[in-house]
């Protein structure tokens, strides 16, 4: 029987072509494993076999303007083990928990009863070599002297044994300025590089006031160690390490003596408010108190305090009351709708319509009225005549200069609130209504209405119409002065304004503001809120009146009259403000 050879060759070397293919195929697909995906397993070993241990910086601390210390890191130390100098590589794990357990017993039985009956328990042990087995195992946080003392005499037969370094936030004077102030909590890292796994990776983070405005320059710089790893995940080798770097100081323009001053007003009365104090010279602020508060570190207590976390001098919403009225006096005589000689006659009411009036706080009325005695005593009949006069044009333009209805942008912009400027501008823009009636300038005039401001807002706002200077507030002190903007008035309305808010303190609403020896401008304010509750009481004050150097801003919430409530309260704060910063006698004019 005949073969076909040449068939039979054929399909020999066709096999043999498509192995070699195959061949080639599978050796072209292991080199790609080895060259093109070799980065790709590089950077997976990597992260098997490296590991990161995370060292924060020291946080810089938070200073008053006096260089007393507010918020500040202490050094925290914890006694802790390192696990791969006493364990063998052919231990089982069983074995490694009974080592460590025995060597933490024998050095607790050295240090004390009270170390020996809190050591770690086996479980803990355990946990730890699952989770975190090449960093060293903290046996006793926050050693005691005496402990530490013994730890150093027995430390030769401890070789294993190290103190490791942490930082614990401390807050003197908790009580005081927490709102500005803030504080920090253990949080990750803001920048863990996610390539690598950064073990034990927190760090304290601002999370409220300054601690949070100015965390980048608190936090510094944090530290590491790259480590080796063993195939059972324990230390091996450190193959690098880089160093903490301080976090910067940062110091504030608060003076906490006169801070804890301001807050005495409200917490020693047991009143809810705010004072602001500020330098009208260049709109730092010496005092910023909000009550009520909350303690540093805050509590799981005060979370139940009402309003506790609301910084009430730049967040809470108040309607001005009558502490706006010298703002429409100023539009008022800009737009030539009153002179300052004109009398305008209250009779104790202001007849809004046939059937409605508007009450002044005189009930038999002020009788013949000029601006400057309309302002000192308050008259609402004067001022809804002012607002009637105003019609459309109101006051939209000069309270946008001045800052009503907008974040005044401070260090402290998150926890700003904005308000509502009472014109016809804004009534055009956000009620359903857009007409603006005679009841909203009547109204608008006397602060209520849909006005709402905040206490620094007020502050601003007074230091503009007695000093011609606008300032963003300041917080922080730095060395780059400020310029304002101006808000300079020419006499002819300046002048009556001035008179006005002095007549304030020497007859008018504002006499428990006076100051012997010292000229006070000042207006009060009664804020009408809510059905069956008191009004607000308002105060703000501006001094020495004929160079204005210290602006006082007080509203207390549900109190009662202005005059009557919030006026001593500022006094009681300005007299310490004033205290070595202005001379016992001011000239007279």
């Amino acid at each position: 029987m005949k073969t076909n050879r040449p068939k039979l060759l054929y399909h020999c070397r066709a096999l043999r072509t498509g192995a070699i293919v195959l061949l080639a195929a599978l050796t072209a697909y292991v080199a790609w494993i080895q060259l093109a995906a070799s980065n790709d397993l590089l950077k997976r070993s990597k992260q098997q076999q490296t590991k990161v241990t995370f060292v924060p910086a020291k946080r810089g601390a938070i200073i008053d303007r006096n260089a007393v210390v507010l918020n500040a890191d202490q050094p925290e130390y914890a006694i802790a083990l390192r696990i791969e100098k006493i364990r063998d590589p052919r231990d089982t794990r069983t074995a490694t928990i009974n080592k460590v357990s025995a060597r933490i017993s024998e050095l607790g039985a050295l240090l004390g009863p009270n170390a020996y009956q809190n050591r770690p328990t086996k479980e803990q042990i355990l946990k730890h070599l699952k989770q975190n087995a090449p960093l060293p195992f903290i046996i006793w946080k926050k050693p005691t002297q005496d402990e530490l003392t013994r730890l150093a005499a027995n430390k030769h037969n401890f070789p294993e044994i190290e103190l490791v370094l942490s930082w614990n936030r401390t807050y003197d004077f908790p009580n005081s300025a927490t709102h500005i102030r803030g504080f920090a909590a253990h949080s990750t890292p803001i920048d863990q590089d996610d390539t690598i796994r950064q073990l034990n990776a927190r760090e304290l983070v601002g999370q409220t006031g300054i601690e949070l405005a100015c965390n980048d320059q608190l936090r510094g710089s944090n530290g590491f160690q790259i480590i080796h790893t063993d195939v059972f995940t324990y230390r091996h080798d450190t193959v690098e390490t880089q160093q903490t770097i301080p976090g910067n100081d940062v110091a504030l323009t608060i003076d906490i003596k006169l801070q804890q001053t301001a807050e005495a007003q409200l917490l020693d009365n047991n009143l809810s408010g705010a004072i602001v104090i500020m330098d009208a010279q260049n709109g730092e602020i010496f005092a910023l108190a909000s009550c009520p508060a909350f303690t540093l570190p805050p509590t799981l207590a005060d979370n139940q305090l009402p309003g506790a976390f609301v910084n009430r001098a730049i967040a809470g919403f108040y309607p001005p009351g009558s502490t706006i009225k010298p703002l429409f006096a100023i539009a008022a005589l800009q737009k030539k709708v009153i002179t300052p000689s004109e009398t305008i006659y209250c009779p104790g009411y202001y007849q809004l319509t046939p059937t409605k009036t508007v009450a002044c706080s005189a009930k038999d009325g002020h009788g013949n009225v000029t601006l400057p005695t309309a302002i000192a005593l308050s008259c609402n009949t004067y001022f809804c005549e002012v607002g009637r006069r105003l019609g459309k044009s109101g006051v939209s333009e000069l309270a946008s200069n001045i800052g009503f209805g907008k974040s005044l942008n401070t260090i402290l912009w998150r926890h700003e609130k904005a308000g509502i400027p009472f014109t016809p501008d804004w009534v055009s823009k956000h009620r359903k209504d857009p007409v603006w009636h005679l009841g909203d300038a009547a109204n608008a005039a006397i602060g209520q209405g849909e006005w709402i401001v905040t206490p620094l807002q007020m502050a601003v706002y007074t230091c503009a119409i007695t000093t011609g200077r606008l300032f963003t507030p300041r917080l922080i002190i730095s060395r780059m002065p400020q310029t304002p903007e101006t808000f300079e008035l020419p006499p002819n309305i300046a002048i009556p304004i001035k008179v006005g808010m002095l007549g304030c303190t020497q007859y008018g609403t504002g006499k428990a503001l006076q100051i012997p020896g010292i000229d006070v401008l000042a207006k009060t304010g009664t804020a009408d809120h809510a059905p069956n509750q008191k009004p607000h009481a308002w105060a703000i004050a501006a001094l020495p009146a004929n160079n204005p150097k210290i602006i006082g801003v007080c509203i207390v919430e549900s109190a009662g009259g202005g005059g009557r409530i919030a006026a001593p309260l500022l006094k009681n704060t300005l007299l310490h403000a004033i205290d070595g910063m202005l001379p016992t006698t001011i000239p007279q004019h």
